[in-house]
């Protein structure tokens, strides 16, 4: 199945065989650092990873294990956490993040003749974003400011082929207080058959689960605490 057709999500657990296979075979992968580190999944090894020529981009996996839909937030995860690893600043640098959400990610699903980046011909997917804040420094080197400084809260536009989608919050061709209003109906219709089947005393899977466990673990370190005190 090895082949550009094929692209892992995440790409964690590796030896070093998986990765020359992987890398000789042009399979790519899609980091995805903000779910990573929600889930404690562990740190793909990027900086490794490209000394095997395997094609790396970035996402963030969705809202189910990132919890926040923010491309810059997962970037500078992402490249914190690599230079964490390594100690070295120059490990992971704004830039390399920047391609890896960008063009590098284009050319893992093998669209970059699509999109990726701004060219005569492509399709015109954008945003535009006013990088003037108060509480973030002021504007030196464009590229360092977008990933180090920069989240959604600072989108001024969305552009989606060439045409205006979000412009300074609202959404023009979407009813967004519809959609918030069926995600919270239907949040809570999932919350009720979720209590429901823990009183027949079974325990739900997937990320339901996972999130219960977790809460768990916080209430009796809590409780230790409280207890100890």
């Amino acid at each position: 199945m090895l082949g550009k057709g094929l692209n892992f999500a995440h790409f964690i657990n590796t030896t070093d065989e998986i990765l020359e296979e992987t890398g000789a075979s042009g399979t790519g992968m899609i980091w995805n650092p903000l779910s990573n580190g929600r889930l404690a999944s562990g740190l793909a090894d990027v900086p490794k990873y490209l000394e095997y020529d395997i094609p790396i981009g970035m996402g963030i996996d969705g809202q189910a294990s990132a919890d926040d839909s923010d491309p810059f937030e997962n970037m500078r995860l992402g490249m914190y956490a690599v230079r964490m690893k390594y100690r070295d600043a120059k490990a992971m640098m704004p830039i390399d993040v920047l391609r890896m959400h960008t063009i590098e990610t284009a050319k893992v699903f093998g669209i970059e003749d699509q999109m990726g980046s701004l060219e005569v011909g492509k399709f015109g997917g954008f945003i535009i974003l006013d990088p003037r804040q108060m509480e973030t420094s002021p504007v030196i080197h464009p590229i360092e400011h977008v990933v180090l400084t920069q989240s959604i809260a600072n989108l001024e536009a969305v552009i989606v082929g060439g045409e205006i989608s979000v412009q300074r919050g609202d959404f023009l061709h979407v009813d967004y207080d519809e959609v918030k209003n069926q995600v919270t109906e239907r949040v809570a219709r999932v919350r009720e058959k979720l209590e429901a089947v823990k009183a027949e005393g079974f325990r739900p899977g997937g990320l339901w689960s996972l999130q219960d466990y977790m809460f768990e673990l916080e209430e009796q370190r809590h409780g230790k605490e409280r207890a100890s005190q």
